[in-house]
C-alpha cells in the first residue's frame, strides 16, 4: 500500500510540474525556433531537480520507503535517477543557451559567453559543476570500489547544488516568474525532500 502511495505521489507531483510548465511556457512551443527551444529548457530545467529530488528520497533511508522497497532497488532507482538528473542538466543548458542564441541571433559560442558574465546565473554555472563533479566522482568511486565514506563526502556537494538550482530557479526560472503558487508548491517540495 505505501508502495503504491509512493508511486502516485511521483507521478502526481510529475503532472504538477507538467501542468504548470505547460500554463507557464508550453504555448512558447508554438511562438518561434527560439521560443520553443527556451521552453524545452524550461521543462529540463524542472525536470532535473525533480530528478534529484527523487535521488534524494530514494536514498535518504526513509523508512517506510525503504521497507517498501527494499535497499537494493532504492539504490538501483537512485542511480537510474542520477543519469535522468545529468542529462536532464545539461539538456537545460544546451537548450537554453541554443534558445538564446537564435533569438539573438548570434553563435552557440557568444551566448554561452554571455551567459558566463551574467552574475545572476553563476549559482546555475556552479550547480552544474557541482553536479558533474559529484556524477564523475561518483562513478569513479564506484568502478574503483572505493569507501563508502568517500562517495558520502563526494554527495555532501550535491545538497550545494541543489540548494543553488533553487537560487537560480526562484531568481531567474521564467515558469516561476510572478506565479506564487508554483514557488510556493516549488519550495514545499524542496521542504518535504530535505
Amino acid at each position: 500500500m505505501k508502495k503504491t502511495l509512493l508511486n502516485l505521489f511521483l507521478l502526481l507531483n510529475l503532472g504538477i510540474i507538467c501542468y504548470f510548465w505547460w500554463a507557464n511556457s508550453g504555448t512558447m512551443l508554438f511562438d518561434n525556433q527560439s521560443e520553443a527551444f527556451i521552453s524545452v529548457a524550461r521543462i529540463t530545467g524542472l525536470l532535473s531537480v525533480f530528478s534529484v529530488l527523487i535521488q534524494l528520497l530514494l536514498i535518504g533511508r526513509v523508512k517506510w520507503i525503504e521497507r517498501s522497497y527494499g535497499f537494493d532497488k532504492l539504490s538501483y532507482a537512485h542511480r537510474l535517477s542520477a543519469f535522468l538528473t545529468i542529462f536532464f542538466v545539461f539538456a537545460h543548458g544546451f537548450f537554453v543557451i541554443f534558445g538564446y542564441a537564435i533569438g539573438g541571433q548570434i553563435s552557440f559560442l557568444n551566448q554561452t559567453l554571455n551567459f558566463i558574465k551574467y552574475w545572476e546565473l553563476l549559482p546555475a554555472i556552479v550547480s552544474v559543476f557541482i553536479f558533474t563533479f559529484v556524477f564523475v566522482s561518483s562513478l569513479v568511486i564506484v568502478f574503483k570500489k572505493l569507501k563508502y565514506e568517500t562517495w558520502y563526502l563526494v554527495h555532501l556537494f550535491s545538497y550545494l547544488a541543489i540548494l543553488l538550482a533553487f537560487e537560480h530557479q526562484m531568481e531567474i526560472g521564467g515558469d516561476f516568474y510572478k506565479n506564487t503558487v508554483f514557488q510556493a508548491y516549488w519550495a514545499l517540495l524542496y521542504t518535504f525532500t530535505f
